[in-house]
């Protein structure tokens, strides 16, 4: 059994490794087969297979709560206190994005682009080495983010929270829950629905209309 709190397990349960680690916030898996984890200390862990090495270990900073990896290789890590930093293998360099917000998520763009969204709406994009701030028209955490086929994509988050932008507005869809929703993602291959699951269950599916 895991510890989800202090280990990294595979999807048939097997562990990595144990980490004498207080807890872990998020984890990704590369195109080249590393596995990257975060704590809630701020710190970093990969694991080539073999070992565990730490790229920023222990350094007592906000928690990181999310780990993407952009078109071009770049690993973006997002989390409390507006903390952001990219990875391109070499130098793990820190992001101003000019807000103190909570950071939950990161969402790579078909366009190229890295969105990372957070509290009170917060939802940002990395173009050509800025960051643009967009309007969400909320002012609830943006917990999750989806890209539809046409280049318009979903928000999601607490209460219930589903909104979807299209034809460059906003377009508020009814939910079948209060529940907080934490994660959006394609019921199948052909993206013809979006399934939206909250923490424990699927509580509605609707078809992508954008």
């Amino acid at each position: 059994q895991c510890d989800w709190s202090s280990d990294v397990c595979s999807s048939d349960l097997r562990f990595f490794k144990r980490i004498n680690h207080p807890g872990f916030t998020a984890l990704a898996v590369t195109h080249d087969g590393l596995v990257w984890v975060t704590g809630e200390d701020g710190s970093i862990f990969i694991f080539d297979g073999v070992f565990w090495r730490p790229i920023l270990n222990r350094m007592k900073l906000p928690s990181l709560e999310a780990i993407a990896m952009a078109p071009d290789g770049t690993l973006w890590f997002a989390g409390k206190r507006g903390t952001v930093y990219s990875y391109s293998g070499k130098t793990l360099t820190p992001h101003s994005l000019g807000t103190s917000a909570d950071l939950w998520s990161i969402t790579p763009g078909a366009d190229g682009n890295v969105y990372i969204s957070g509290s009170r709406g917060i939802l940002f994009h990395y173009h050509q080495g800025k960051w643009i701030q967009l309007l969400t028209e909320t002012q609830a955490d943006i917990y999750a983010l989806l890209f539809t086929p046409s280049q318009g994509f979903w928000i999601a988050g607490p209460n219930g929270l589903l909104k979807q932008y299209i034809n460059g507005s906003w377009d508020s869809s009814p939910s079948l829950t209060r529940e907080n929703l934490s994660s959006l993602c394609w019921e199948n291959p052909d993206r013809k629905s979006t399934r939206l699951n909250s923490s424990h269950t699927d509580i509605s599916r609707m078809p992508s209309s954008a």
